[in-house]
């Protein structure tokens, strides 16, 4: 393990200098051959301890993205009433509103005022609704799924969705104020804001979905004990569900 985060340090500083992560795919994929997700928090512990500053992390975790797919672990299948089961299933719904907010918002961008698109301002606030209320999601990662990590010694995965969640949900928020005052706006100016949103939206949440869903998921069900899931489930009833959330069955966990 040594050798392999001398190896991921040497490749963070790469990254940092402007290389390409395509480039350095094959490298990687050598590099972490064998790695699972308890693995890349133990690395991410030491490289903090080490000074290395979270904003290099990070890049470590989006690299993820890109090159470290095949190696990743795959969601295991859970009971439907599994804490994880739930967060995974908001995941999808989450993705098809922020799909078709890329969506809304091209439509919009070929249009040149408000006369022209009170359909899409109605999709558009509805969709900004479910986001904003997607909140509650995160809510219960914060104060349930990430306080149980960090009892376990593996923080430092959950400290970084913790600051993603930190740029996403206030982007949320004013999507939703922007387009229920659109009239306190010029068409240019509130396109220009809503483009701005609107990109920080669809290109952050899929990826910090794809972390949380590969990455942290499979860590917290190595590292937390089963009867620990039915107390984070009853703290996970107590806090509540998005609107959209499916219906979980009222069964054992």
């Amino acid at each position: 393990m040594n050798d392999k985060k001398e190896s991921i340090k040497k490749m963070i500083e790469r990254l940092h200098q402007g290389e390409d992560p395509l480039q350095l795919k094959d490298e990687f994929e050598k590099i972490m051959q064998g790695i699972d997700a308890m693995d890349i928090a133990y690395m991410e512990k030491e490289l903090l301890k080490e000074g290395m500053k979270e904003e290099e992390i990070k890049k470590l975790c989006d690299v993820h993205l890109l090159v470290f797919e095949n190696n990743l672990e795959a969601p295991k299948e859970l009971n439907k009433n599994h804490p994880v089961s739930i967060l995974a299933a908001e995941h999808q719904h989450i993705l098809k509103f922020t799909e078709t907010l890329g969506s809304v918002v091209q439509d919009l961008n070929q249009a040149s005022a408000f006369n022209q698109v009170s359909e899409q301002l109605g999709r558009l606030e509805h969709i900004a609704q479910h986001l904003v209320e997607a909140n509650l999601h995160h809510q219960r990662e914060e104060e349930v799924l990430f306080p149980y990590l960090r009892k376990k010694g593996v923080g430092e995965p959950a400290d970084i969705m913790l600051s993603e969640h930190g740029i996403l949900k206030p982007a949320k928020r004013e999507l939703l104020q922007l387009v229920k005052s659109y009239q306190d706006y010029s068409w240019l100016q509130f396109l220009q804001k809503l483009n701005k949103l609107a990109a920080t939206i669809t290109n952050m949440l899929p990826a910090h979905i794809y972390k949380e869903d590969h990455i942290l998921y499979p860590l917290a069900l190595k590292v937390v004990p089963g009867e620990a899931w039915k107390d984070m489930k009853n703290d996970f009833d107590r806090i509540g569900y998005c609107c959209f959330t499916p219906h979980q069955p009222a069964q054992q966990i």
